[in-house]
């Protein structure tokens, strides 16, 4: 014959119970989620593939400041050849005018 268990005492194995079956099932939960938790391995090399993609940003950042930097020292080239253009042609022009004036002067004496 068994005892039927009535009031508190029943209550506590019924919550002593659920509470083991919820531990069960948080452990079997802990497992999946360490199961799909990235190794450490993993991490690291996904760590060092960022740190190269960063490296080869930072050279292809610095590529473009050095043709930046060229072309602007070409342009600033180009401009200083242009003056110095203009300022022989002023003098050549200058020139031809003076001595345009001469030969004018020299006519009419």
């Amino acid at each position: 014959m068994t005892f039927r268990k009535r009031g508190l005492g029943r209550g506590l194995e019924a919550l002593l119970a659920d509470d083991s079956a919820k531990e069960k099932i948080h452990q079997s939960q802990a497992v999946q989620s360490e199961e799909n938790q990235p190794s450490k391995d993993m991490v690291q090399e996904e760590v060092q593939a960022i740190e190269e993609v960063d490296d080869q940003a930072a050279m292809v950042v610095a590529l473009f400041k050095n043709i930046q930097k060229e072309n602007r020292m070409l342009l600033e080239e180009a401009e200083a050849l242009r003056k110095l253009i203009e300022e022989f042609e002023a003098i050549v022009r200058a020139s031809m005018d003076e001595c345009n004036g001469d030969e004018v002067t020299n006519r009419e004496n």
